[in-house]
Formats: structure tokens, sequence, C-alpha cells
């Protein structure tokens, strides 16, 4: 018994902000993920970086992989999914307007759980043709515990990450998809834009980019 509780107390905390935090190891590939409980639901605090066809990376130890939305869906482990525009939704807490199949949020007081910090420059002083940089603390969108790094997203024509003062660049914005396909060929992804303190959550066809991805677990 006393065992079960160490264990217990080892996986499982508070952090700052008394938000239930955590650790979940894949065992696909034995990669560990910090995870944080956000209303009623645990979510990897990190983005995926499992390796799989159809995937990309930058630096995936800091920015994890880049899907195509056919591997998204279905590339988190056992026990975890690709979350949906509603749960995407939840974490903003409710607090997004809808316009035209399209949810937007401009106000940073109006976010309960999301703060930009982001700072594009250090992305554009760190970020080589060799495609090595590195990512300090500070340098993500954070208060919900989330840990979100700017990561842009993956350009399949390109085959490159979208630079630094390019629109939605690394450094600027983090766009994730999300398991919501309102047709057959695209599905709702999430953008989070620290140049212009904005959120969107809208369709994008399903072989326009590589975005990030983070589970969350099965109840």
């Amino acid at each position: 018994m006393k065992k079960a509780l160490i264990i217990i107390l080892v996986l499982v905390s508070f952090n700052v902000k008394g938000q239930r935090t955590g650790s979940f190891t894949d065992s696909r590939d034995g990669k560990s993920y910090k995870t944080v409980e956000i209303n009623g639901s645990t979510w990897m605090a990190e983005n995926l970086a499992y390796y799989s066809s159809d995937s990309w990376a930058l630096d995936e130890k800091v920015l994890g992989r880049y899907y195509s939305y056919k591997v998204a869906k279905e590339v988190c482990p056992t026990g975890w999914h690709l979350p949906s525009r509603r749960e995407w939704l939840d974490v903003l807490d409710g607090s997004i307007s809808y316009s035209s199949d399209i949810y937007v949020h401009s106000s940073v007081k109006g976010f309960p759980l999301l703060h930009f910090t982001s700072n594009k420059n250090y992305y554009a002083r760190n970020y080589s043709s060799k495609k090595q940089f590195l990512v300090r603390e500070g340098v993500r969108f954070n208060k919900s515990g989330l840990n979100i790094i700017p990561a842009s997203f993956w350009d399949r024509d390109e085959h490159k990450v979208q630079p630094p003062y390019e629109g939605k660049g690394l450094g600027v914005a983090a766009l994730f998809w999300t398991s919501t396909a309102p047709n057959g060929y695209s599905a709702y992804r999430v953008c989070l834009d620290a140049d212009e303190y904005k959120v969107t959550i809208s369709p994008k066809d399903f072989d326009a980019m590589g975005f990030s991805v983070r589970c969350v677990k099965d109840k």
C-alpha cells in the first residue's frame, strides 16, 4: 500500500496554479510527456513526437512532430485521442464567438486559460538553414498549463516549417489539428496567433499542411 502511494505521488502533482499535473509514457517508443488536467480532461502538455509516415520534424524534442490529418486522427497512443473542436473550445473556456463557421477570439483579457508570451525575434535569430535552434522558457503560450509553443506548421509544398516573419511563422503561431471534419476534404484546425492576439478555429484541407497534435486522455 505504501509503495502504491509513493508511485501516485511521483506521477501526479499540482503546479503553482493549483492544476493537477502528471506524466505519461508512450509504450510505442518510450517517450514521456507532461500532462495537465483542465476542466476535468487530461491533456498532454507537450506536442506529440511519435514518428509516423506523413509526419515531419524540425526539432521534435522541443516542437514535437507535424502530421497530416490522415495520420493525426489515428496517431495518439491507445487510451488517448485527437481532441475535437468542442474539446478545444472547452479548454478555451468557451470564450469564443462564432461567425461564418470560424471561431474567433481576439481579447486577451477574455482568456482565463491562455496568455500570449511569444517572441518571434528570438526565433528569427535562432532559426537557420540547418534547421537548428533553441527554444527557451517563456517563449510560449502558457497560462493554462498546456505549455503551447508557437511551432508554426509544416509547408508540404516547400518541405519546411514556415519561417519567422512570414504569416503564421515559427515563433508567431501554434497550429493544431482537431478530430472534427465537417466534410470529406477538410477538418478544423486551431490557430493561436501571438501577432494578432487571436485564436481561430477554422476548416483546412486534409492535405494542405502539417500541424501539431495534442492528445487527450479517453474518459
